[in-house]
This record gives structure tokens, sequence and C-alpha cells, in this order.
């Protein structure tokens, strides 16, 4: 982590209301650049946010507290998660004064020793996506993922397991290890891969947890069974949360991963899959009054798409009328 003393002094002005506009733009950038710097970030401001209604009350010996910190830190560094992440706190302690100090101690407690005190435990590390957020995630065994909006995954920090659990949508590219398989657990389904890449979309309130391949094989199955399906590139599976079985499906999920690339193609879609893929990138709803026009076909790419451009090219191409309702986009009209 690049100059982290600067940015270690950048947070503590924020937190105190001391930034100054180009100071801001540059914290900006930072948090922005790396997901860790952002689960810094995030984590050290929580923990600020839970003692600033105290600063009134709360005097902590900030000098006294951190030589204890720091006694600690030089006993157990070979065990902590990062050690750029140390490297400035005694001196940005110095320069927040109390309630700050208090936070950044809390945060080192936190982070590095655990709530039972044991330097040595594993610590879990987790990300979460909001609406519209997206982030890239480089693990420890050089594979990548990349998160989907309103997602949450977590793995423990040494990955030793290569294990990791996910609740929303992921895409993955998997670093290949002959003797190391990759697991993703989704609540009871469960991805195993040795290297691979491949999106799995895993929303607790969705009926089905979907698999999509594009290189490589996938095994796929409910967490017990002793009989997953091997899923090779190009196809897709669904495992149906209420029957907890799994099965390929026989077409590949249309635009499975066009939420990562931006981009939507149309060849020969139905209308059902056009709107199943409007719905899922738009967050919008759509209602088909006639089901017959289900079956009407659609053909075009989109490139960073649009959704009123879209609609119109439905409009125009399939012979249907698309009017907004309540907020529902709703389809009428025989179609074709």
């Amino acid at each position: 982590m690049k100059n982290i003393d600067r940015f270690y002094e950048l947070m503590g002005r924020h937190l105190t209301g001391e930034i100054s506009d180009a100071e801001r733009n540059d914290l900006d950038a930072w948090v922005k650049a790396d997901a860790e710097n952002q689960k810094l970030f995030e984590e050290l401001t929580g923990v600020w946010e839970l003692t600033e209604d105290q600063a009134s009350e709360f005097q902590p010996k900030a000098e006294a507290a951190w030589e204890k910190v720091e006694a600690r830190l030089d006993d157990g560094e070979a065990a902590m998660p990062s050690e750029a992440k140390v490297r400035s706190l005694p001196s940005l302690i110095r320069r927040l004064g109390a309630v700050a100090a208090a936070a950044v101690l809390l945060f080192v407690a936190y982070n590095w020793f655990g709530q039972t005190g044991d330097a040595s435990s594993p610590q879990p590390l987790a990300f979460s996506t909001k609406d519209g957020e997206k982030l890239e995630l480089q693990l420890p065994d050089g594979s990548s993922i990349w998160l989907n909006e309103n997602s949450h995954i977590s793995y423990e920090e040494a990955f030793a397991e290569r294990t990791v659990k996910l609740e929303g949508e992921a895409f993955f590219d998997v670093e290949r290890m002959e003797d190391s398989p990759f697991e993703i657990i989704s609540g009871n389904a469960r991805t195993l891969v040795l290297g691979t890449s491949f999106n799995l979309r895993a929303y607790p309130d969705e009926e089905e947890v979907e698999l999509t391949v594009e290189s490589g094989q996938v095994k796929f199955g409910e967490r017990q069974t002793k009989k997953p399906i091997f899923v090779p590139a190009g196809e897709s599976a669904v495992l149906n949360k209420e029957t907890k079985k799994a099965k390929k499906v026989r077409q590949k999920i249309a635009n499975a991963t066009s939420w990562k690339s931006a981009k939507i193609s149309f060849d020969e879609t139905t209308l059902s899959e056009v709107v199943q893929t409007l719905e899922r990138y738009f967050d919008i709803d759509m209602e088909v009054l006639d089901k017959e026009a289900l079956k009407c076909r659609m053909n075009g790419n989109f490139q960073s798409p649009v959704l009123g451009e879209i609609l119109d090219i439905l409009k125009i191409s399939l012979a249907i009328e698309i009017e907004q309702k309540d907020g529902v986009f709703v389809i009428s009209g025989k179609g074709c």
C-alpha cells in the first residue's frame, strides 16, 4: 500500500473535518482505487461514528493506550493481516485527539486481535455492495471476483482452503490449482472448480441459484448431495432451493454477465427472455398482457444499453405497445 502514512493522515483529517477539497479528492481516489483501501476506510469511519456521541464524556489516555497496543504489535507482527496498515497509527492517534484516538484504538483491537484477544486466530474478510455498486476483488491465490450490486462475499484472509461464501451475484475467474479445489457456498448450493470462469447468481430472495460457465467445467449442486452435476463451458444450470435439485437448462441463460460487461445481446431471443434480461439489468418490472407475444423473437446488440432505446426498438421490431403504469412497463399486443 503506497504512501500509507499520508492516507492515514488524510483519513484523520476527514474524521475531524479538517480536510481540504484537494485532500478530499486525493482520499476519494485512493479509497476507490482498491477494495482493501475502501474496507479500511469504511471500518475506521464506522468505529469513529460509534465513539463520536461519547466525545464529551470519554477522555482516553491515547499515548498510554497506544504504548500497550504497540507492544502487542511488536510481539505478534508476523500474525497480522497487513503490516502496512499499522505503520503510521501512532502519529495518527497523536494528531487526532481523544475521540479519534478511541476510534483508531478500537479499530486496531477489532481487526488485529479479534474479539477474543487471540492474534493468531484467522480473521474473515467480508465485502458488500449496495444498489448500483459493483466491486472487483483479487484473492490471495490470484483468482478474481467481480461482485454485482446488493451482494455479499466473505472468506478467511489466509485463504488456505480456497472457500468463499456468496449471497448475491458474482463473476469468478479462478486460478487453477490441481491439488486445491475452489469452493463457493451460496445457501444450500455448492459450486466446486479447479480453474475456470463462470457467473453465479444466488440472491437469497430468489427461488433458484443460477450458474453460467464461460470456460472450463464446474461441479454444481446441493451442498449435501453426493451426485452433483457437471456444467461445461457455454452451458448453464439452476438449483431449485425448495426441491434442492440442480439441473442443466436447455439453453445458456441469456446475458448472464451483462451486468459485468455492460453489453446486452439478443440473437433470436424470445420476448420472454428479453423481458427477464431487461428487468434484471435495469432493475425494473415488466408485464406482458398477451402471452402469445412472449414467443416473438428479438435480435440486436447494445453496448452500454439505454432502456428507452431498447424499448423503442422492441415496439417497432415486434409490433407491440409499451406503456409505463404505476412504475411497471406494460407490454400489450400480440406482436411479431
